[in-house]
Order: C-alpha cells, then structure tokens, then sequence
C-alpha cells in the first residue's frame, strides 16, 4: 500500500457532493462524516437519476386520457394494527397536476393549493388550515425560474402567517446567475437567510472559468462566505477542479461539477488542485448509446492508482420493468491514509421500478473488506393496480435492524390507497369526492354541488352562492374557490 495525500479521498469532497447537491448543502470534510452519510437511509439514486425522479409519480403518465385519483388515504402500522392517518382530497389541471390537496383528519383540516408558471414549474403553495369561515392562511411559497434554464429557482421564498401579514422564513433563497456573452453561466450565488439579520446574506459562490478556443468550462471553484455579512469569500477546502473535458456541454451549469453527470452536461475527466497544486484526478465513462448511467474513478497524481469509484447502471427488462444499481467502492483506508489494492468499503444501492414506473424495492448494502455483503437499510413496495392500470393500493415494509439479535427483518410500515380516478383531461380542471359531482370550470363559470365559496389569494372571502358562479364579475385576480366536491384554484 501506498501512502498519499490526495484531498479528494481525505476530505471527501467528490463522494459527498453526489448525495448532497440536491439540497444545496456542502459537501462533507471528513471521509468518516461522508461514510456516515452512506449509510444512512438516503437514496443515492433517487437524488442522482433524472429518470428516477422522473418515474416514481403515484400513478401512470398518459397522454390521453389524463387520470388522476381523486382522493387517498394513508395508514401507518401500529401495534399490530393499521391505523388511519386522515383523508386526502386533490384537485388538478387538465395536463394532471396538483393544484389543491385538501387533508382531513377530522378536527384538523388543511390545504393547499398550487399555481404553476408557463412551463410547468410550481409558482405558488398557499397553505391554510380550517374549513369554511374558520379558515386561516399557515404559509405561503413562491418561486422564480431563471429565463433560459426554465426549470432552475433563482428566487425562491417562504412565509408565515404573521396574523395580518404574510412573514419571511428560513425557506427564503435566492440564486444570482451571472453568464458571459456566449450565454455561458460563470458564477451563481446562494443567498440564505442569516440568523443575525433579518434579510438574506450572500453564502455560497459557483464560479465556472471558460476555455477561449472551445468555449467550453475548463475550471470549476467552489466558495464559502465566511463572516455571514459582508462576503468573504474563501476557496472550500482549498480545493479547485481544472483542465474539464466534457462529453457534451451547454454551457447552462446549474449545479456543482459532480452534478454534470447526466443530461445536457456530461463532463469526462478533470484534474483536482489542493492548495494550487495538482492532487489527482477525476474520470467518468458513460455507456454508449444511452442517456443514464456512468463510472466514475477517482485517482491520485497516478491515474492508474485509484482510490474510489462511483457507478450507475440502468437496466430495463423486457417487460417494461427497471432495475437501477448504484455502487460505490472505497479503496483508501482512512485511518492509515493509505491505498489499498483492495477495496476497503463498498455501497450498493438497488433499487427495482415496475412496468409503470412505480418502486418495488429500494436496497442499500454494506461491505467492509473481505467479509460478507449485508444488507443494512430498505424498503419493499406491493402494487396494485385496477383493470385500467391505474394504482389503487401501496403497501411498504421497511428493514429494521435488532442490535440484541444481530439481524433484521422487514416489518410493516404504511399503506395508501387511492380511489375515485377521474380523467382530469376532460374538462380542464377537475376534482371529486366519492359519490359527489366534481368542481368544473368552463371559462369563468365554476359550477358544483351544493355552496361554494370564493376566496382571494390573501384568504378574504368573497363571494358564495348555490350551484355555479360567474367569477367575471368579480376583479380580476387568483381565485381559490371551495365547494362540497372540493377545491380549485382559478384565474379570472
């Protein structure tokens, strides 16, 4: 074995960036923290796979007709029972999205409802708890989209209800996109919520440097504002990446480097600095022909000394049902700072998706050195669909591990139904509840069973009547309108 010193397998920087990008936090600086990590119940693959997020809705994506369940109701297993946990009630638009869920757990009743921009992106949430004229607001959020990468938030912003005003919270967040003249994005800056102000503070910095002859980036530098005020910037563990090549790139970087793994930016290999010196380097290889899967190899100034690799696969069987394998393999002992010829840890992540897209089986597993692969959390999904495929039952058992025994097993965890499937396509917005007529909207008429009430965005009550309304007359504005089918949310 060999003795190094290679920051990206003593800080841990790479690994923990994968599990951790999607919620914007750091990466970890400690190789035993980023273990830590691993082995707790986090899917490496749902926050790394665009096709897995892309999957794993409640029910089957259509095109014609769009159906959607009406309601579902969620059991938790407890003390050898199923106790239920309330009643969900949903309201969408014609293209099959939420636009307002309403929970009842009979004293407790709450909702929210949901606005979407042009593209489809989740603009608004307001919450509220109550029914009828005892209905307060709770919170509020809204987002803003960048306006080339559509789908990426660069305001996003989270409020409480104050009493007679809506108040900023820690949800607030803010992404500064700045690009070259190419449109290429050279730096983003995360503003958050400082806990000695009561405004946002510039915290974290992207800063992408560009090659002039490709056009392509060819280094990448992470930062952190260090006095949580006027920005300090400081390098993150002292730590750059330089000389990236890339498989396919646009330019629109988003994420960190070890976020360009799939879709429009895919980079192949770049060299690791530490403290401006060169300190290994990272390659990755994607399969031919396919828009998911990698492997990537982490080494030290030796590309042929290896201390870590990361891969994905994808593997889709013949009946239309997935499998997606995650694997990570450890060869750098941190205790002696040395580089095995073994590997000294491994993770694998499996994870089964049935012929609709739904999980059957999400499994993590360990295995230090020689000894025996165990299996050390999951997750087990019975399915079951009605005669049009439509997902009615979800039944999960979670692994739970006996420290007195020394083994575990899957217990019983939740269940939820859903019922009433309605083809949301129809009548542009629809919603229902079982053996009541749904809320339609056609135009500026909301017609339903029995009253309905009209409620501004604010939570001032408007309007109520008997059967239908000609929401015309009122000014123009977001409307939430409630009736006994439900609630929708309407532009007028």
């Amino acid at each position: 074995m060999k003795q190094i010193s290679t920051s990206i397998f003593r800080n841990g920087l790479i690994g923990s960036a994968l599990l951790l990008a999607a919620t914007g936090v750091a990466a970890t600086p400690s190789m035993q923290a980023r273990f830590e990590v691993a082995r707790s119940y986090e899917s490496v693959i749902r926050k790394s796979s665009a096709s897995f997020r892309k999957s794993v809705a409640p029910f089957r994506e259509a095109s014609a007709p769009v159906m959607r369940p009406s309601w579902e109701r969620m059991f938790l297993y407890e003390d050898g029972d199923w106790t239920p946990m309330g009643k969900v009630t949903y309201t969408y638009d014609a293209e099959g999205r939420e636009i307002c869920s309403v929970l009842d757990e009979g004293a407790y009743v709450a909702t929210c409802s949901t606005r979407y921009d042009e593209y489809g992106n989740r603009a608004e949430t307001i919450q509220t708890v109550g029914s009828g004229e005892e209905t307060i607001n709770f919170a509020r959020r809204t987002y803003e989209y960048d306006p080339v990468v559509h789908d990426y938030c660069v305001n996003r912003m989270g409020y409480d209800w104050g009493g007679d005003e809506w108040v900023p919270n820690y949800f607030c967040e803010t992404n500064q996109v700045t690009r070259d003249e190419a449109g290429n994005i050279t730096s983003i800056i995360k503003s958050l919520p400082y806990s000695a102000t009561d405004k946002l503070v510039e915290a974290y910095k992207s800063v992408w440097g560009y090659d002039a002859a490709t056009g392509q980036a060819d280094t990448y530098a992470y930062y952190m504002n260090m006095t949580g005020s006027t920005p300090n910037w400081e390098l993150y563990l002292d730590t750059e990446y330089r000389d990236i090549k890339w498989a396919q790139t646009n330019g629109q970087l988003t994420g960190e480097l070890m976020d360009m793994i799939q879709g429009d930016n895919r980079f192949t290999q770049a060299t690791v600095y530490y403290q401006d010196k060169p300190d290994g380097y990272v390659f990755i290889d994607y399969p031919e022909g396919q828009a998911t899967g990698y492997k990537i190899r982490m080494t030290t100034n030796d590309p042929e000394e290896v201390g870590m690799t990361q891969a994905l696969e994808e593997i889709i069987e013949s009946g239309g049902e997935k499998r997606i394998i995650y694997t990570k393999t450890e060869y750098f002992d941190d205790e002696t700072g040395e580089i095995s010829s073994d590997f000294t840890y491994r993770m694998i992540e499996e994870v089964e998706l049935d012929k609709y897209g739904n999980l059957v089986r999400d499994e993590i597993f360990e295995q230090y050195g020689g000894e025996e692969k165990e299996l050390v959390a999951g997750q087990i999904v019975t399915n079951t669909y009605d005669e049009d495929s439509n997902l009615v039952t979800v039944v999960s058992k979670m692994y739970q591990y006996d420290e007195d025994t020394e083994s575990g097993a899957y217990v019983e965890d939740m269940c939820i139904e859903y019922g009433d499937y309605i083809n949301v396509a129809l009548s542009g917005v629809q919603g229902a509840i079982a053996g009541q007529g749904a809320l339609c909207i056609k135009g500026a008429v909301v017609s339903g069973d029995g009253r309905l009430e009209v409620y501004a965005i604010d939570g001032r009550r408007m309007a109520e009547t008997i059967g239908s309304m000609d929401l015309s007359k009122l000014p123009k504005g977001v409307y939430i309108v409630r009736g006994a089918a439900g609630v929708v949310k309407v532009r007028n």
